[in-house]
C-alpha cells in the first residue's frame, strides 16, 4: 500500500480530470427502481431525471419479441440531487411514470399479456453526464430468459432445487412486472 503522499503525487495526477461512473441496481420488492450510482472520478457527474424500463415479451404466436417502453422519473428529482461529487456515492430512486408520451403503451401490455405472451427480458436504461458535459448511457438488464430460464426439466430436479429454481425465476419475473405501479397492471390487466 502506497503512503498517503506517494499516492497524490503520482497516482493521482494520472486520474483524468472527468468524472467515472459506476451504476449498481439494488432489487428491492417494492415499485421503485432503486440505483446506487458511485462516482470514482475527480469531477462531479449529473444523472438524468428520465429512465426507461423496457419490458420485451414474446407470445406462442410471434418469433420475434416486442418491446413495451415505459419512461420513468427520478423521484424528488431536484437539480441538486441529481449530481454526484466526485469520490462519493449516492442511492437514485425512479418510478415509472403514470403518463406517457404514448398513452396505449400500458394497454399493448395488457394486450400482449392476454395473447399467453412469455416474459423475454427486462431492462432498465438510465443516462448520465459527465463532467466534460458528454451523455452516457447504461443499461441494466434486471430480467433476462437467456440468463434466468425457467428449468424445463424441473422433474429431473430434486424436490428443492426444483422449487428454488421455480422461486427464483418468478421472483425475476415479478420484479420486473412489479414495477409497473399497482393500479395500473390492474386496470391494464397487465398481471391477474
Amino acid at each position: 500500500m502506497l503512503p498517503a503522499t506517494l499516492y497524490s503525487m503520482f497516482i493521482e495526477p494520472l486520474k483524468p480530470i472527468n468524472s467515472d461512473v459506476q451504476i449498481s441496481f439494488i432489487d428491492r420488492p417494492d415499485v421503485n427502481i432503486s440505483l446506487m450510482v458511485y462516482n470514482n472520478g475527480t469531477r462531479p457527474a449529473a444523472m438524468s431525471e428520465k429512465a426507461a424500463l423496457i419490458i420485451e415479451v414474446v407470445s406462442s404466436s410471434d418469433a420475434s419479441p416486442s418491446k413495451h417502453i415505459f419512461l420513468a422519473s427520478a423521484i424528488n428529482g431536484s437539480r441538486e440531487q441529481l449530481l454526484i461529487p466526485p469520490g462519493q456515492s449516492k442511492q437514485f430512486f425512479y418510478q415509472v411514470d403514470f403518463r406517457q408520451p404514448f398513452p396505449d403503451v400500458f394497454e399493448q401490455l395488457g394486450h400482449a399479456a392476454k395473447k399467453h405472451t412469455d416474459l423475454h427480458k427486462c431492462t432498465f436504461r438510465v443516462d448520465y453526464s459527465d463532467f466534460k458535459g458528454e451523455h452516457q448511457t447504461v443499461e441494466i438488464v434486471l430480467f433476462d430468459k437467456a440468463i434466468t430460464p425457467l428449468p424445463e426439466a424441473t422433474s429431473q430436479l430434486s424436490q428443492n432445487d426444483s422449487d428454488e429454481a421455480i422461486l427464483t425465476w418468478t421472483f425475476s419475473v415479478t420484479e420486473c412486472i412489479g414495477k409497473i405501479p399497482q393500479p395500473l397492471r390492474k386496470k391494464f390487466k397487465i398481471v391477474e
